[in-house]
């Protein structure tokens, strides 16, 4: 080593020395989000349900369906509860709901607000054959298409009354047709990820018990 190389190291070295300790602890976090990145789930390996009404266990109504769906290849459920009252709601419906969630859970008076063109599956007979086995189902209409299966009225119980509390009014569920795990229904076609179609059966009731 030179004169001047030593000279350059002892001269800078009270300037350089933080990098020593910074590299290091960058370098972890580099591979720390990296790994989380890897270990993420999948856009087909999770669903979000958006719920219309207050007080929602939010938590506990994620927790059953991974629960119930964590053999079938379900890694995640989310579920994004807002209050119909609230003034953000429509707002938070529109950027979060439409553009995240799988599955909404809306109420009559919500869906009446709604042009349901804009973001809802219809339920048409080939999907009531094919994915609600034949089932007989009180549907949402507007505009001669049916869009919603009704989940909750108030002459009839649901087993989500333990996670949310109903108003007085029916309840429909309906389907993002832009979700990615709905098979070839939606906008996104394609003919394995179902996701979306097991939760709505089991949040329906189909063959629960």
């Amino acid at each position: 080593m030179t004169l001047s190389s030593k000279k350059f190291i002892k001269n800078g070295l009270p300037y350089f020395w933080p990098l020593f300790l910074v590299v290091p602890i960058v370098g972890s976090a580099l591979i720390t989000y990296t790994m989380n990145l890897i270990h993420l789930p999948k856009s087909y390996e999770k669903i979000e349900v958006f719920v219309a009404s207050s007080d929602v266990d939010s938590n506990g109504l994620a927790n059953n369906i991974e629960t119930v769906f964590n053999e079938t290849g379900m890694k995640e459920a989310g579920i994004v509860a807002s209050n119909p009252e609230d003034l953000a709601f429509y707002q938070k419906l529109r950027v979060i709901g439409y553009n995240s969630s799988d599955l909404f859970i809306l109420p009559a008076s919500i869906m009446e607000q709604l042009n349901l063109t804009e973001i809802m599956l219809p339920i048409f007979d080939l999907f009531i054959e094919n994915e609600l086995e034949g089932n007989t189902y009180s549907y949402f209409e507007q505009d001669d298409k049916q869009y919603g299966i009704e989940i909750k009225s108030p002459s009839s119980s649901s087993w989500l009354e333990d996670y949310i509390p109903f108003a007085n009014e029916n309840y429909y569920l309906t389907i993002n047709a832009t979700s990615l795990t709905i098979k070839s229904y939606g906008t996104h076609p394609n003919s394995v990820y179902d996701l979306s179609l097991q939760a709505m059966r089991y949040l329906i009731g189909v063959n629960n018990g």
